[in-house]
């Protein structure tokens, strides 16, 4: 694809076929942010096999997940259907909330802003509404 129609759909939704192709992807967007990116590893309580259990045994859990803020996201569970909170919603990140200790250790919670979300929200430093998601 010539450079410009690139530049010209760099937002749009992207359709790939590969994993791999979707995680190159993903990687070059957190990169555009240009801010710090979080390194999320799972928490494996199930010992080895748990460890190597690949994400579609472990209900869509990967080993690790990368956020940063101002990344687009969308969750991949339902956690408060009544107010929006479904799969497949959509938001952005607003702020990663750490304990004292920062990283690597995991995030308190996530303050994210999303597109159709009907419930209660608090206001993050720069006023944004957003949905404190913490960790499962």
């Amino acid at each position: 694809m010539p450079r410009i129609e690139y530049d010209r759909f760099s937002e749009a939704t992207s359709i790939l076929i590969k994993w791999t192709d979707v995680d190159f992807v993903n990687i070059n967007k957190l990169r555009s942010l240009n801010c710090p990116v979080a390194k999320i590893r799972a928490v494996h309580e199930g010992g080895l096999e748990a460890k190597r259990a690949e994400s579609d045994m472990a209900k869509g859990l990967e080993a690790e997940l990368l956020l940063a803020k101002g990344a687009w996201i969308m969750l991949m569970a339902n956690l408060w259907m009544r107010a929006g909170l479904v799969n497949g919603s959509m938001g952005t990140i607003r702020e990663i909330i750490f304990e004292e200790d920062g990283p690597p250790y995991l995030p308190r919670a996530v303050l994210i802003s999303f597109d159709h979300y009907q419930g209660p929200t608090i206001t993050a430093l720069d006023g944004t509404k957003v949905v404190p998601i913490v960790l499962i």
